[in-house]
């Protein structure tokens, strides 16, 4: 139940945050021009928004539950891709430093946890593949919070 109730309050958290983000970016032009790199051919794309989802993901549960071990080894990681991501909205990165980035997020979270080598080098693959999957269908309006909502809902 208090499960159910943190994620309730963290999905109305994370709404609020994307709507004043909205609202901000578009006072301070903070938006992407249409272009057909991104596939926001009609509409302008908020730089930052996933700051806002993503620090109102990591703070509510640490506000209303504490730290916990699972926050604590994900936090930093998050972090540092949250930061690749903002960096990325305002500077073009080219790919295979976008890639560095999210495989040296990927090892702040393995040196964390005790993995073999062949199972880390896998869990590696996996989470750079899975960012990188998230990424293709972000720009698909409500694509990428049906998927999340589904792959969180499952692992719940």
């Amino acid at each position: 139940m208090k499960s159910a109730v943190l994620f309730l309050i963290s999905l109305a958290a994370s709404l609020t945050a994307v709507w004043v983000m909205r609202y901000i970016a578009q006072w301070c032009r903070l938006t992407d021009r249409p272009n057909h790199t991104t596939g926001n051919l009609g509409s302008r794309a908020v730089l930052g928004a996933g700051v806002a989802v993503v620090g109102v993901s990591l703070v509510v549960p640490l506000l209303l539950s504490g730290t916990t071990p699972v926050l604590n080894r994900i936090t930093a990681p998050i972090a540092a891709v949250c930061l690749l991501g903002l960096i990325d909205d305002f500077v073009t990165l080219p790919p295979w430093l976008k890639v560095l980035g999210q495989c040296g997020a990927v090892g702040l979270y393995l040196v964390q946890i005790n993995l073999s080598i062949q199972a880390s080098l896998l869990v590696a693959a996996f989470l750079v593949l899975t960012s990188n999957a998230w990424n293709v269908v972000d720009v698909m309006d409500g694509l990428l919070g049906s998927i999340g909502m589904t792959c969180f809902l499952g692992a719940w």
